[in-house]
Order: structure tokens, then sequence, then C-alpha cells
């Protein structure tokens, strides 16, 4: 759910590529429990396949790559080199949701200038390379917190500005941080109670926050399978799966009603 919204924002990548990857192992009914998951072979493999699947379509075409930067618009020979840094260095931070230390943008640009190298490469080739690293890495795959000292106590840490953007993008919308949120970030608003208030309001204002109490409803509750549920026709003529998927409907219709327009004590 959060890799497809995240690919989509990132590169408008609707195909929902992470379906192709294997099914999560649930843990108390979710499929975030540390203790259930584990990086198979399978899955590292499918990181690969899936990655390399949106690298091919974000770059498929001039539009797509314009897309990505609008020097990719007007690319000339001798534009093409500044041009591969501007994409890597407005992208990959994107990617991470953080901003890049020092070197990493190299190392990306190193790895376009690599494969540019190679016989038969393209512009369009080097970037899809990047883009296949950015999302094989953990610092896409994961959400990696090493905080920030607190500056009332020391002794303790509190996450970064940019480390509670993600906290409230994945929770409240289920993707990454939109401009208004990394600007908050580093504007040093979302290190007050204030300021991540103010945020989180914003963010359940929006509508894609339906979109993600629904995803937890169907989790919490029986409901996700109501949608493929069979029953004997002998002894129910009159089920079909339309009455299943009119259930699960009618669950989630009922809770978005009470929690959004309601009094929201759910």
């Amino acid at each position: 759910f959060e890799y497809n919204n995240s690919v989509r924002d990132l590169f408008g990548d609707t195909t929902q590529p992470a379906n192709a990857l294997p099914a999560e192992q649930l843990g108390n009914g979710f499929g975030n429990d540390g203790d259930a998951l584990s990086v198979s072979s399978l899955l590292a493999e499918q990181y690969g396949l899936v990655a390399e699947g949106i690298a091919a379509r974000a770059t498929a075409t001039p539009a797509a790559l314009g897309r990505l930067s609008a020097c990719a618009q007007a690319l000339t020979p001798s534009s093409e080199p500044d041009c591969t840094r501007t994409l890597i260095e407005d992208l990959a931070p994107r990617v991470y949701r953080r901003a890049l230390v020092a070197g990493e943008a190299d190392d990306l640009v190193d790895l376009a200038s690599t494969i540019r190298a190679t016989e038969g490469a393209t512009f369009a080739t080097s970037i899809a390379a990047v883009i296949q690293a950015l999302l094989q890495s953990p610092d896409f795959l994961y959400r990696i917190e090493f905080g920030v000292t607190d500056a009332t106590n020391p002794e303790l840490r509190r996450p970064s500005g940019e480390e509670m953007a993600t906290r409230l993008s994945y929770l409240f919308w289920g993707t990454l941080p939109d401009d208004t949120l990394r600007a908050a970030a580093a504007l040093g608003e979302l290190s007050t109670n204030e300021g991540i208030l103010s945020q989180a309001t914003r963010m359940l204002d929006d509508p894609q926050s339906h979109r993600v109490v629904r995803f937890f409803f169907d989790n919490l509750l029986p409901i996700n399978g109501l949608s493929d549920l069979t029953r004997d026709e002998s002894l129910f003529p009159a089920y079909s799966s339309a009455l299943g998927s009119a259930m699960r409907e009618e669950t989630q219709q009922f809770l978005e009603y009470v929690i959004f327009e309601g009094e929201g004590s759910w």
C-alpha cells in the first residue's frame, strides 16, 4: 500500500507495481509486525524486478523524463552531465525523504556516468539505473530514524524535522511527504507540538486521509475477504460476490461517516 502510493507520487506510476511483491506475513492482523517480517531471497529479487519496471516506465519517453526534471526536455550533449546531476539532486532527496549527505549525489552521478559510457546506452538508460538503485536502497524501503538531540534534555533524542514529516505523512496519507510538509520540516516547524498539530490537522482534512483509514480498517476488521467470499448456492441461492463486496463497502462507508462527519471518537 505504502510502496504503491510512494511511487505514484514520485513518478506518476499508477500500475501498483508493489502488488508483485510476495504477500506480507501478518502479525496481530497487520503487515507491519517486525517480528513476522524478513527479507527472503524471493523478496530481494522482486524488489529488483519491481524497481526495474518502475525505472523503465519513468524513463520511457522524453515526456516522462521531462517530468523528472525540466532540463531533460531540452537536452544536448553538452548539457547532459549537468542535467544528470540536477535530476539526481532533486529526485534522490524525495526518494530518501531527507537531504542528501556529502558524497551521496556524487555516487549516483558516477553510477549514471558508468552506465552512460557502456555501448548502446542512452541518457534514459543511465537515469533508469539511478532510479533502480534508489528504489532498492534501505533509505527508500525503510523509514530510518537516527533522531537529533533534544534541546531541553540532551540525554534524549527526538525525531528530526524530516523524520517527523515522514512519520506524519505515512501515518495520515500512506505516502511520502508533500512539498508543504517538507517545507515545514526545513523551517523547523515540526520540532514543536503546535507545528506538528497544524500539519496533522491539514493532512486529516485532506481526502487522502480517508484512504488510509479505509486501509486500516480493512486490516483491523474481518472484512477484507468479503469481496471473495463464496457460499453454497443450494443453501444461499440469493448470495453473490456482489453482496459480499457491498457488505464490505457498507462497513467502510459507515466508518468514514462516523470518523470524518460525526464526532470522530473512533
